[in-house]
C-alpha cells in the first residue's frame, strides 16, 4: 500500500505541476497578447508622434521663408516708395524752375502780369472824378 500511495502522491504532484504550468502558460499567454497589444499602440503613437514633429518642423520651414518673403516685399515697398517721393520731389523742383523762368522771362520783356498803377496826382489828393 505505501506503493500505491507514493503513486498517488506522485500522480498527485504531476497533474498539480501540470496544472500550474497549464495556469502559468496561460497567464503567459495573455499577458503576452496584451504586451503585443500595447507595444502596437505604443508604435502606432510614435510613428504618429514622428509625423507630428515632421509636420511642425515643415510648418517652421514655411513661417521662415514666410517671414523672408515678407521682409523682401517691405524692402522692395519701401523702395518703391521712396522712388515714387523722390520722383514727386524731381517733379515739384522742375515746376518751381519752370515757374521761376517763366516769371524771369516776363520781368526781363518788361511785361508785368499786374495792371498798370496809375500815377497819383501832384497834389497827393485821388482823383475823383468818374472816368468815362
Amino acid at each position: 500500500m505505501a506503493m500505491d500511495e507514493l503513486l498517488q502522491s506522485i500522480g498527485f504532484v504531476v497533474v498539480a505541476l501540470l496544472a500550474a504550468t497549464g495556469g502559468a502558460g496561460a497567464a503567459w499567454f495573455w499577458q503576452a497578447r496584451a504586451l503585443r497589444r500595447l507595444q502596437t499602440r505604443l508604435d502606432k503613437s510614435e510613428k504618429k508622434r514622428a509625423a507630428a514633429d515632421e509636420r511642425s518642423q515643415q510648418a517652421r520651414a514655411q513661417v521662415t521663408q514666410l517671414q523672408q518673403a515678407l521682409a523682401a516685399a517691405k524692402a522692395e515697398a519701401a523702395a518703391v516708395a521712396q522712388a515714387q517721393r523722390e520722383a514727386q520731389a524731381a517733379a515739384a523742383a522742375d515746376d518751381v524752375r519752370q515757374r521761376r523762368e517763366r516769371l524771369s522771362r516776363v520781368l526781363d520783356e518788361g511785361q508785368s502780369l499786374m495792371r498798370p498803377r496809375h500815377e497819383a496826382p501832384a497834389h497827393g489828393f485821388a482823383d475823383t472824378l468818374p472816368v468815362g
